[in-house]
């Protein structure tokens, strides 16, 4: 047979045009069709709005909750991943709060599958709610706490300037400004939208230490004096076990602080700041329209302001008592201060703030790796 170099060449161009036509045809599909079908668009949409301020990729963190993950400052931002991962907050507490049979969900003789002594009523009272706004956040102390109790003034009417100089210890400030709010009715309680600010416990713990009972002669303006007073020198007097006086100061250390909180009814006798969520929010007995945390703060509070309407009055902000004191990475503080307890006060501290850890999706066995076995 005669081999035809003409038509042979022919063929060989008609299979690279055919090869670059399919190739032109995936790449349109992956990049224009298959996100039309699936509703994920690779632009930016009015579902994946950028909002104050945008980050360079070395600004972004991650939105994974490992217990090791710091508070989220500055997170990039999607509505609808935010709008996802709080419906998958606030199923699962809906769920656990009926397995248990919590508050609202509680058996007739008003008792839980747990034996947990609980509120029986949602504590109202100890809401901030403005009313204008439509706005009602149940403060769970070191937990974001400072920035919505500023962002709660800005609501109020409060400038930017006067937060800066308050005239008092912040919190007492905006108590008084806002009264205790258990007169909620009914209809005005559906439509307000409710928000919770949830932490990591033992983060949250740790932070209330070094902030109000570490060192009683600075930080004066965040009531440590207050504290040293009310619950410092008690905790030293009952809880001081150094015959060598090896100790030298006079404010309780973390591990005295911690047989404290471990020998403490928390329901009777607690402070705001470590007393569990689960009791102070009653999430059991109250419907959160959001349930934020700081591990994804800053683009939860995003999601916020725009839910309730307020970009024209608020922008995400992170103010952090304690920040300038943590020259230490978080892990190696997590590694001083949890390395000074043993195995058994960890897990026992676990069982102390069982509910807030099941009911928020955290987890305590890295803090238990840290500990020593004595």
């Amino acid at each position: 047979m005669k081999f035809n170099h003409r038509n042979s060449t022919k063929y060989i161009a008609t299979l690279l045009l055919l090869s670059f036509i399919c190739l032109a045809l995936t790449f349109y599909w992956s990049i224009a069709i298959i996100p039309l079908l699936t509703g994920k668009n690779t632009s930016d949409d009015e579902n994946d709005v950028k909002l104050y301020p945008l980050y360079s990729s070395n600004d972004l963190v991650s939105h994974s909750l490992s217990p090791f993950d710091g508070i989220d400052s500055k997170n990039s931002f999607s509505e609808s991943e935010a709008e996802r991962d709080i419906n998958e907050r606030k199923n699962k507490v809906e769920r656990l709060c009926k397995q248990f049979h919590l508050g609202k969900y509680k058996w007739s003789n008003n008792t839980n599958d747990l034996n947990l002594k609980e509120p029986p009523t949602p504590l109202f009272s100890y809401f901030f709610w403005n009313r204008e706004k439509q706005v009602a956040w149940c403060p769970v102390y070191k937990a974001g706490s400072t920035s919505w109790l500023q962002n709660m003034m800005r609501l109020a009417g409060y400038s930017e300037e006067a937060l800066q100089n308050p005239p008092k210890q912040l919190s007492i400030w905006a108590r008084e400004v806002y009264g205790d709010s258990d007169n909620f009715g009914k209809g005005e309680i559906d439509k307000t939208l409710k928000l919770l600010v949830v932490r990591h416990p033992f983060e949250r713990l740790l932070s209330a230490y070094r902030d109000k009972l570490s060192n009683s002669t600075v930080g004066h303006e965040h009531g440590t004096h207050h504290f040293y007073i009310k619950y410092g020198k008690h905790i030293v007097q009952k809880f001081r076990n150094d015959p060598s006086k090896s100790i030298q100061q006079i404010e309780p250390t973390w591990e005295e602080f911690v047989r404290y909180i471990l020998k403490t009814d928390l329901l009777q006798y607690s402070d705001d700041h470590w007393l569990p969520a689960y009791y102070s929010c009653t999430p059991c007995l109250v419907d959160y329209d959001v349930i934020a945390k700081t591990e994804t703060y800053f683009r939860d509070q995003q999601f916020i302001i725009i839910k309730a309407g307020l970009e024209e009055t608020l922008k995400p902000r992170w103010s952090h008592s304690t920040a300038a004191k943590e020259s230490q990475s978080r892990l190696e503080l997590r590694k001083q201060y949890f390395g000074q307890l043993t195995k058994t006060q960890v897990t026992q501290l676990y069982e102390k703030f069982k509910l807030d850890f099941l009911l928020f999706g955290y987890d305590y066995k890295d803090y238990v790796k840290l500990a020593k076995e004595l």
